[in-house]
């Protein structure tokens, strides 16, 4: 799995009421850095909402463990490069960081990582209960554990993919 900015520092980390990685990259030298999928996807919402993160992305993650399906979103975008029913590889470019939205306190993407059980419907109400710190993750293949804030045990089935 990648992580969506490649170049950059965390700017407020995951926490029970942020359950997100904010990642900056001004005080580097970049400027409107290509924003990255974390994995292989499918762009399920690709929206502009002022009260909420300004231009988000949603995508949804299948294939990667037999019992659950995986979300990432992105939040505060300069531009969207997805819509809807767009597929995705992973380190494809999903838009251009930015600095919108009403919550939004300079240059930053806002991540979310979730883990969701197969056939989850999204909704943004559930994210302390599926939201896990995409820095702590961890991905070991061969039937290892993925390990991470907010998950107790699981066992990834990776000869699914």
């Amino acid at each position: 799995m990648k992580y969506p900015v490649w170049k950059g520092y965390i700017t407020q980390s995951f926490k029970e009421t942020h359950p997100a990685n904010d990642k900056g990259w001004l005080r580097v030298g970049v400027k409107y850095p290509q924003i990255y999928s974390w994995a292989d996807g499918v762009c399920v919402q690709s929206m502009y909402s002022a009260n909420v993160g300004g231009n988000g992305i949603l995508i949804v993650h299948k294939g990667i463990s037999k019992y659950h399906d995986y979300i990432t979103r992105y939040w505060h975008l300069q531009t969207r490069a997805l819509k809807i029913g767009d597929k995705i590889a992973r380190g494809g470019v999903v838009g251009i960081g930015g600095n919108t939205g009403l919550n939004s306190t300079g240059d930053h993407l806002h991540f979310e990582l979730w883990i969701v059980p197969k056939g989850y419907s999204f909704r943004a109400s559930d994210r302390s209960k599926y939201a896990v710190d995409p820095q702590l993750a961890t991905f070991i293949v061969k039937g290892q554990p993925f390990t991470g804030t907010g998950v107790q045990s699981m066992t990834l089935d990776y000869s699914q993919l």
